[in-house]
């Protein structure tokens, strides 16, 4: 395994990852201006831009070169 950290050109692969990950919760609570679940993959691109300037950084753990984790800083 490995840590890798994520940019750019993750972000279409994280916003996936993240609508899979919220849709029970959004499904039960129905809040679409709260739920990540309904994040657009441009307010995911600039959460990564932002994140860069700010030196917080999000992490991928890649196993066998398959994303299995999420992290940040």
């Amino acid at each position: 395994m490995k840590l890798i950290r994520a940019n750019i050109q993750d972000a279409k692969n994280l916003w996936k990852m993240q609508i899979t990950a919220f849709q029970d919760l959004y499904a039960k609570y129905q809040d679409p201006e709260t739920s990540p679940a309904t994040e657009t993959l441009e307010k995911t691109i600039l959460r990564l831009k932002l994140e860069n300037l700010m030196f917080s950084h999000r992490y991928n753990l890649a196993r066998q070169e398959h994303l299995v984790v999420l992290g940040k800083d």
